[in-house]
C-alpha cells in the first residue's frame, strides 16, 4: 500500500509525515494487524543533471565503453 504525504518535520530519528489524503490513514488499519506497522520511506529526488555534469557523465561512459 501506497500513502503519498509530505515529510512536515524531523526530530532526531522520528520523521513526521502529512498525508495527502487522511482516508489512506483509515485504510491504513485495513492492512495490518501490528499497531505499528513498518514502512519504507521512499523519498523522491527532484533534482537534475546540470549541462556539465551530463556531459561529463556521458565522457565517463565512453570512456569506459572503450
Amino acid at each position: 500500500m501506497d500513502l503519498w504525504g509530505k515529510i512536515t518535520a524531523i526530530k532526531g530519528n522520528q520523521v513526521v509525515i502529512t498525508l495527502e489524503n487522511r482516508e489512506e490513514l483509515a485504510n491504513l488499519s485495513l492492512f495490518t494487524t501490528a499497531e505499528q506497522p513498518q514502512v519504507i520511506v521512499d523519498v523522491q529526488d527532484e533534482r537534475h543533471l546540470s549541462k556539465m555534469q551530463r556531459k561529463k557523465a556521458y565522457a565517463i561512459i565512453a570512456e569506459i565503453a572503450k
